[in-house]
């Protein structure tokens, strides 16, 4: 059986590679033209700012703002050949117009590195033991849920996990092979996965192992000064694909400072993203992309590895450990907890559990041939079932049209133009036309006053009332969210609650039939995340109230 496999293993990596593509292409184009993931509009303003002239105006990790301009400025190029922009200003002005192409190029970036990643794993595999390893380890990550819905986004999280992996593959060929030279474009390369997200940091880890175990005879000077040129390759590679950094230090060394203090009091902006340890967060982010199985065979891979280290001294091992302990002790001690956070763990757990399969398939009885068949085909497949039914079941609902563009359209046909409205945060909201900020596909525009900070909650209706606001537009994408502050939750809870009897009820907006909300975590303001069967449709529920000046 395993024979057949090794000798078919181009055909199945080719349908494993496929499957992934399916899934991270399918409903790609979700929200356009309105950019409903907050964290997209950053890197696309970014790096079109960037074409502006503004080096420092995201003063943020740069690595994907610095591909999208390159994107962007072959888009312009051809554009202009073809005739399509006849100057950068009819360019820019394409963005305001229609902004899906330029959200399109960026998650199309995620979606096919997302399928290189596959394809790497399968080759990290495939060097570590062997092309069946290397088969299962890509068909876990092709699945798995969280990397399937990260990679339909504009974000540098499934890069990262690209990269992460590329440097583990060529560590592992200079490990073997004992040549400096592989070792030395995995330092050149981790500098620019380094640039690319700051937090793949760990990864000079496995790095340093790597430099210590090749040629152990030399002399200590001589193993220094291989550190020191590895230390200048990684600093080369984050400097060339981050320049931005060594022209302008100043704003990004400020703004280190600030995620730093914020990751390290808890929550986000006042709002509380989970309550239980980094660990068990990150542990249980794992399992929603895994499910139960690929999860538990993740863990044993990871036993296995820890065994193969204290008894066998196994470098190989080495090698994984330091990257996966290194980042995940880096995530869970810090308090900012995003799902896409456990996105670079993704190849390396589907690697572990990969690796658990094949010890598991050399030590069974050999002597019946169809158990031991049954047994390979039976544990890869069932692993996969539960992302499987996850990820198809996501792209269903972004398949359908967003409670935010349904609301828009409603209240395009139903309030008169110039109408004041004050609304939860424009991003988990309505994309409603200002004459400041156009909406693409608008027919009326408002006076539209973005309330950001904890909501509407951030004034009373005393307020509302006296600014001669007309409506008010609350998403449940701020007002569910939990506080950091308690006593402030219960007086905000206060608020939007009463806003039935002080406002009158227009119109409610649900992704969901019947009365009953379906659970919500922070992390479904960006996607469906869980309770996917119970929801149908994406976006938060949306309720439309007219101010009653009379109450």
């Amino acid at each position: 059986m395993t024979d057949r496999i090794e000798r078919h293993a181009s055909v199945i990596l080719f349908v494993v590679l496929a499957i992934a593509l399916i899934l991270r292409l399918w409903s790609i184009d979700f929200g356009l033209p309105y950019a409903y993931h907050i964290d997209e509009r950053s890197y696309v303003v970014g790096a079109l700012n960037l074409g502006q002239g503004e080096i420092n105006g995201y003063p943020q990790q740069v690595g994907l703002v610095n591909v999208l301009f390159g994107e962007y400025a072959a888009y312009f190029v051809v554009g202009r050949l073809i005739g399509l922009f006849a100057s950068t200003q009819d360019f820019a002005r394409s963005y305001y117009v229609d902004p899906t192409l330029f959200y399109l190029l960026g998650r199309l970036t995620s979606a096919v590195l997302g399928v290189v990643s596959c394809w790497t794993v399968y080759l990290l595999g495939a060097e570590l033991r062997n092309r069946v390893t290397g088969l299962v380890a890509a068909m876990l990550v092709a699945v798995n849920f969280l990397h399937v819905r990260e990679s339909h986004f504009t974000t540098p999280d499934v890069p990262q996990a690209l990269g992460l992996t590329v440097v583990l593959l060529l560590c592992l060929k200079a490990l073997k092979s004992g040549r400096m030279r592989s070792l030395y474009i995995a330092s050149f390369f981790g500098g620019i996965v380094i640039a690319w997200k700051w937090a793949s940091l760990p990864l000079i880890l496995p790095l340093i192992f790597v430099a210590c175990q090749i040629d152990k005879g030399l002399r200590f000077q001589e193993i220094l000064q291989r550190w020191v040129f590895c230390g200048l390759l990684t600093l080369l590679g984050f400097v060339v694909f981050s320049p931005q950094l060594l022209l302008f230090p100043a704003p990004y060394i400020e703004w280190a400072k600030r995620d730093y203090i914020t990751a390290s009091v808890g929550g986000y902006g006042g709002f509380l993203i989970d309550t239980v340890p980094g660990w068990l967060f990150y542990l249980n982010a794992s399992y929603i992309g895994a499910g139960v199985l690929g999860l538990g065979m993740s863990l044993a891979g990871l036993l296995l590895w820890t065994y193969r280290l204290l008894w066998r001294r196994d470098r190989q091992a080495v090698v994984f450990l330091l990257l996966f302990a290194g980042y995940f002790v880096l995530m869970a001690r810090s308090q900012r907890y995003f799902v896409r956070y456990a996105v670079p763990m993704v190849p390396i757990l589907a690697l572990a559990a990969a690796d658990a399969f094949n010890w598991l398939r050399e030590h069974l009885e050999m002597g019946n041939r169809w158990r031991l068949s049954a047994v390979l085909v039976a544990i890869p497949l069932i692993a996969t079932v539960q992302p499987m039914l996850k990820a198809p079941r996501a792209n269903i609902l972004w398949s359908q049209e967003d409670t935010r563009t349904i609301a828009k359209q409603w209240i395009e046909q139903n309030i008169p133009d110039g109408a004041k409205i004050a609304t939860d945060w424009m991003v988990h909201g309505v994309p409603l036309s200002t004459p400041d900020v156009p909406s693409p596909i608008s027919s009326r525009i408002y006076q539209v006053t973005e309330v950001n900070g904890l909501g509407l909650y951030d004034h009373s209706i005393e307020f509302y009332r006296a600014e001669g606001f007309d409506y008010l537009i609350t998403s449940s994408y701020i007002s569910d969210l939990d506080l950091v502050d308690h006593d402030q939750e219960n007086a905000r809870d206060t608020f939007y609650r009463s806003l039935d009897t002080n406002c009158i009820l227009l119109q409610e907006f649900r992704p969901y039939d019947g009365n009953v909300e379906p659970s919500f975590v922070f992390d479904g303001i960006y996607g469906p995340l869980t309770a996917l069967w119970q929801y149908d449709r994406p976006g938060p529920t949306l309720k439309l109230y007219e101010v009653d000046r009379n109450r």
